[in-house]
């Protein structure tokens, strides 16, 4: 790339120490404008997506080094917008919801890599919300509690996975209250 009045202009190439290209985008008086593609050292497409104004704007994708794909995300004024989903190395879906002006919002659902459920619950302006169930990677109940503002309140219960349980506890505004 090149230098304009002491900003980044035009397209510039970045790589990794083995040679290999790590990524290519286009600056616009110092900011980052259009096209942008980015690779792992091994060489895989690590993720690609655009540049407005110097901030991602639109469909973005990324991948895990072993050419899976690992989310899609999308971008309004950099800041993540609407739905998102990511995956696991192994191709299972890890974990889907939205986001709403960069927080998650709204009901959000996570398994674990062998395709069980691994917790489930709604955010508020990017906090936990309401009651939250998490899940071992056998099936069994792990956790159930509920949040208030991000803050744990009332009984949460823990669980082993034979389902033996582990605790109960008692929460006010985010502090534990029992013994």
């Amino acid at each position: 790339g090149n230098y304009k009045n002491g900003k980044e202009e035009g397209v510039w190439f970045v790589y990794w120490v083995n040679g290999k290209l790590w990524y290519s985008v286009n600056h616009k008086n110092g900011k980052r404008e259009g096209a942008w593609i980015s690779y792992f050292d091994n060489g895989q497409l690590m993720d690609k997506g655009n540049y407005k104004n110097g901030k991602e704007e639109g469909d973005w994708i990324g991948y895990h080094d072993n050419g899976q794909l690992e989310d899609k995300e999308y971008f309004k004024n950099g800041k993540l917008e609407g739905n998102w989903v990511g995956y696991h190395d192994n191709g299972q879906l890890y974990s889907k919801g939205d986001y709403k002006n960069d927080k998650k919002e709204g009901f959000w659902v996570s398994y674990h890599d062998n395709g069980q459920k691994s917790e489930e619950g709604n955010h508020r302006n990017g906090y936990w919300e309401g009651v939250w169930v998490g899940f071992h990677e056998n099936g069994q109940l792990r956790y159930k509690g509920n949040h208030k503002n991000g803050d744990s309140v009332g009984v949460w219960v823990e669980y082993l996975e034979n389902g033996e349980l582990k605790y109960k506890d008692v929460y006010k505004d985010g502090v534990r209250i029992n013994d």
